[in-house]
């Protein structure tokens, strides 16, 4: 079988979050929780859109370079009072569903947000921006691989000026 994938561009990611941030209601949160290493670019994203300046991680790991699924094992947790409806978690996406669910175990009160979300797991996310088949594969524009060249749509001078 084919591997279906998808490219998700730094422009696409920006429409999407503000497009999300334009449907929201005040109060605001007042913290914002970046599950790693994905939600980090989502999380500092809406930190500016949003005017959120507390924003901490959750290190949570479930997949490897294989693009296979592993059990889910958290290295590092925030405390407590993440858990309120002033807070929400970030990340770029939800599979499954076990990171979010566990979040949701753990912080009941606070909101889970992922930009994509495949089927088996809506139902562990508040809101999501884009959904796509179970089967897909979304590269992110953060997920540089070690020794790729990224192309510039700027001229980036080669010696001081």
């Amino acid at each position: 079988m084919e591997d279906p994938s998808s490219m998700m561009t730094w422009k696409g990611v920006e429409r999407l979050l503000q497009d999300l941030t334009a449907s929201f209601t005040p109060p605001f949160p007042k913290r914002i929780v970046a599950v790693t290493r994905g939600g980090m670019a989502i999380g500092q994203m809406l930190g500016y859109l949003l005017d959120v300046r507390r924003i901490d991680i959750i290190n949570c790991m479930s997949y490897g370079d294989d693009r296979q699924q592993s059990p889910l094992y958290v290295i590092r947790a925030p405390g407590g009072e993440y858990n309120d409806n002033s807070t929400v978690f970030v990340d770029d996406i939800t599979d499954t569903g076990q990171t979010m669910a566990l979040i949701g175990q753990v912080y009941p009160q606070a909101f889970r947000y992922c930009l994509v979300a495949k089927p088996a797991g809506k139902a562990f996310v508040h809101f999501y921006s884009v959904a796509v088949a179970q089967d897909c594969w979304v590269d992110f524009p953060w997920e540089l691989k070690r020794g790729a060249r990224i192309p510039l749509s700027v001229e980036v001078p080669t010696s001081p000026q």
